[in-house]
C-alpha cells in the first residue's frame, strides 16, 4: 500500500509536457459542452494521473495505433504524429505505464501509472503523492 508522504520521482518538465499533449488531444476531440478532467490519486503502490474527456471517443482502428511514432489523424502537414508517442516514451522513461480506454460517443480516458518511492530525490523533481 502506498504510504502517506511517499513521492514519485519524475522529471516534472517531461510529465508536464505529457499532460499538455494529453489535454491538447482532448481539446481537439471535444466540442462545447463536453468536459475534460485531470485527476491524480494513489492506487496501491503507484500514483495514477488521469486525463479524461467526454468527447466522441476514438475509433478502434485508430486506438490500436495511437502510440505509434508518426501515426496521426491530422491532415497532412498539420501534425507530426509524435505527440502520443512522446507521451508514451516519457511515461516509460519514468518507470511507469500508460493505458487508454475509449468508447465511441462517450469519451476517452488516459491513465498514467507511476511507481512511488519512499526515497527522496532532488526536491525539484519529486512530486508528493497525497
Amino acid at each position: 500500500m502506498l504510504k502517506s508522504g511517499a513521492t514519485i520521482t519524475v522529471d516534472v518538465e517531461q510529465v508536464g509536457q505529457a499532460l499538455d499533449a494529453l489535454v491538447e488531444n482532448a481539446l481537439r476531440f471535444t466540442v462545447e459542452g463536453d468536459a475534460i478532467s485531470i485527476t491524480a490519486r494513489a492506487e496501491g503502490t503507484r500514483a495514477v494521473i488521469e486525463v479524461a474527456d467526454s468527447g466522441g471517443g476514438i475509433p478502434p482502428a485508430v486506438l490500436a495505433r495511437i502510440f505509434e511514432p508518426y501515426f496521426s489523424t491530422k491532415a497532412r502537414g498539420k501534425g507530426t504524429g509524435l505527440g502520443l508517442a512522446t507521451v508514451h516514451g516519457i511515461v516509460q522513461h519514468a518507470g511507469g505505464d500508460i493505458v487508454v480506454e475509449s468508447q465511441l460517443g462517450q469519451g476517452t480516458t488516459f491513465r498514467i501509472f507511476l511507481p512511488a518511492t519512499d526515497l527522496a530525490g532532488e526536491a525539484s523533481r519529486d512530486i508528493p503523492v497525497f
